[in-house]
């Protein structure tokens, strides 16, 4: 290759012509969206976890219990890092 750079060459598009549509993303709306959804996944798995914790105890066993009592507690935190994630810099 002697000394010469291996670039490709650029290809150059034209589209004066062509109606190329026009962009309509609301990016604050899909924030709230997207954390609806999960804040909604979250509360449904809170939900099941409490039903699993008054369960009566023959049907799981207390490291289950314990898990899920662990992550029943942890839901606090990670809706929080969801709602501060996606609203903190707006």
């Amino acid at each position: 290759m002697s000394g010469k750079s291996a670039i490709a060459k650029k290809t150059v598009f034209n589209l004066q012509d062509v109606d190329v549509g026009d962009a309509s993303f609301d990016l604050d709306k899909e924030r709230l969206a997207l954390a609806k959804y999960i804040l909604l996944a979250l509360l449904l798995f809170n939900v099941l976890v409490f039903l699993v914790n008054i369960m009566p105890d023959y049907l799981f066993s207390d490291r289950l219990k314990d898990l899920s009592g662990s992550i029943f507690q942890s839901s606090v935190p990670i809706a929080s890092l969801v709602i501060g994630y996606y609203f903190g810099k707006s």
